[in-house]
């Protein structure tokens, strides 16, 4: 080997070592910076986020020559443990980070919609609990009564004529998977009560 090759190989050795100090030193102040950040705030997880980013991407990274500068990703994760943090909280935070940057909802805000919607679905709906016990010929007698107040003919308003159709079709099937008793045997039936309840007040 030539002294100039020599050269060459020693300022390659040099510049791999100054880039390797370069990547250390990034990264024991990305460390510091997150040691003095605590998680309580919005600001804070994202601060948290953005700094742990930058420390994935330096475990991650290669140099140019297709050598590691560092070490790779489940070291990485090893050492998140290693300092007290859990792989899925600042898998976390890098997500928020990311979220915030592209303008899309944080994961606590996913979190808090997915609770308020939670809370609306388990609200009981007392018009639907009612419904949901009418027999068939009173839920058509109910339809037919709507519809002599609601259908354009009689001054009703042909948009919500509409709705109740609709809303009818729907509560036909629905009727239909609960095996109601048809209209005339419902009918049938209420006339028997209500026989039966004349004769018990004589």
């Amino acid at each position: 080997m030539g002294e100039l090759d020599g050269l060459k190989l020693k300022k390659r050795k040099e510049l791999m070592d100054k880039s390797i100090n370069q990547v250390w030193e990034e990264e024991a102040t990305l460390w510091t910076e997150i040691a003095a950040l605590t998680p309580g705030t919005v600001t804070n997880r994202l601060a948290l986020g953005q700094r742990f980013r930058e420390l994935r991407r330096i475990f991650s990274d290669r140099n140019s020559g297709g050598h590691r500068l560092t070490f790779g990703h489940g070291v990485f994760e090893e050492e998140i443990r290693r300092r007290g943090y859990r792989p899925r909280t600042v898998r976390g935070w890098i997500q928020d980070f990311e979220s915030a940057v592209a303008g899309k909802p944080l994961s606590s805000e996913k979190r808090r919609a997915r609770l308020m919607r939670s809370k609306a679905s388990s609200i009981p709906d007392p018009l639907a609990e009612f419904a949901a016990l009418l027999p068939l010929a009173a839920a058509q007698t109910a339809f037919r009564m709507a519809a002599r107040i609601l259908h354009p003919d009689v001054g009703g308003d042909e948009r919500r004529m509409q709705q109740l159709n609709d809303a009818w079709s729907r509560a036909k099937a629905y009727y239909q998977k609960q095996d109601w008793p048809s209209s005339a045997a419902a009918v049938e039936v209420h006339s028997e009560m209500q026989a039966g309840s004349s004769v018990g007040h004589i």
